[in-house]
């Protein structure tokens, strides 16, 4: 659901360069200079989540990771996926993900909405999932 889909092996640093290598690059560089992400402020986030006490709990609940969290590769195991799988977009940065879906044969499902759309309309991705597993 509005996520990358992992490959055996690759780390999120080369999920995000085959997605977009200019942008990616550029946040290694930032990583490697020290920085970690996510580091979003409540204000950062206002016009996505506007209701301000679910955006103070999820901005209390997020962890920023430095470089070595994204050049860890993520494992799957022999046969990944071995059931039936679904994907949903939320948001335009995950377009690559979604077409990697629709050429695992993966059924794909749209809300045309902003990338934490859960927190916004917790029905509306209910109802979807509930739809999408039917």
């Amino acid at each position: 659901m509005d996520a990358g889909i992992p490959r055996d092996g690759a780390t999120r640093l080369d999920l995000m360069k085959s997605e977009d290598i200019d942008w990616a690059n550029q946040f290694q560089e930032y990583l490697e200079g020290g920085g970690h992400f996510p580091s979003w402020s409540s204000n950062d986030l206002r016009e996505i989540v506007p209701d301000e006490s679910l955006r103070e709990k999820l901005v209390a609940e997020i962890h920023p990771r430095a470089l070595d969290f994204f050049t860890e590769p993520i494992p799957t195991f022999q046969g990944w996926p071995d059931a039936p799988c679904i994907y949903i977009l939320f948001s335009t940065p995950y377009v690559n993900a979604e077409i990697q879906a629709l050429q695992a044969g993966w059924k794909t499902y749209k809300l045309d909405a902003g990338h934490f759309h859960m927190l916004v309309d917790a029905k509306a991705v209910a109802d979807l999932i509930v739809e999408a597993t039917q």
